[in-house]
């Protein structure tokens, strides 16, 4: 990579090959005469070089999710003008690791994508404040479900007090 003209843009693959068709096209028109790469597992190698838009792709040589500890030299030795972390849905909730691992990757700004394609700043402090309200969440989520469980538990423990059962009449002998 020549670093005093080309800027880069590194994608990471993350999501399906349907939603990398459409993130493509929408960071050419984003970030037009940036170079672009694509770090994806070996399965995904074929696929990504398909691409007439990308101009490299990167192995990820690990097996399994994408791991901030686990960033392969090919990536952390270079300076990119800009990381991209695609997400499956609108908040980017359950791609933790993937925006973790973003995080992880020198460069001068990180970005994530959602599935409708809107591009939006991704920060440390961002990601952790998400984390925290997203925990949050969880929390009251469960106190509301013991609260709406504890009459129940109430009434049936009563009902099995004070409601008569039948008893089962014994037969002679």
């Amino acid at each position: 990579m020549n670093e005093s003209t080309e800027k880069w843009c590194l994608l990471i693959r993350a999501v399906s090959f349907q939603q990398i068709d459409k993130i493509v096209p929408a960071l050419v028109q984003e970030y037009p005469g940036m170079k672009l790469a694509i770090l994806t597992h070996a399965h995904g190698r074929d696929m990504a070089a398909g691409y007439g838009e990308v101009d490299e792709v990167l192995v990820y040589p690990e097996v399994g999710s994408f791991d901030p500890a686990k960033v392969p030299e090919a990536v952390r030795s270079r300076r990119w003008d800009t990381v991209v972390a695609p997400v499956a849905n609108v908040s980017g909730s359950g791609f933790y690791n993937v925006l973790r691992f973003s995080l992880a990757i020198p460069a001068r700004q990180h970005v994530q994508i959602n599935l409708p394609g809107q591009l939006s700043p991704l920060t440390s402090a961002g990601l952790m404040a998400t984390g925290a309200r997203n925990g949050a969440f969880t929390l009251l989520a469960a106190l509301a479900a013991a609260l709406l469980w504890l009459p129940w538990l109430i009434v049936f423990s009563l009902m099995a007090l004070f409601v008569p059962h039948k008893r089962e009449e014994l037969g002679p002998g």
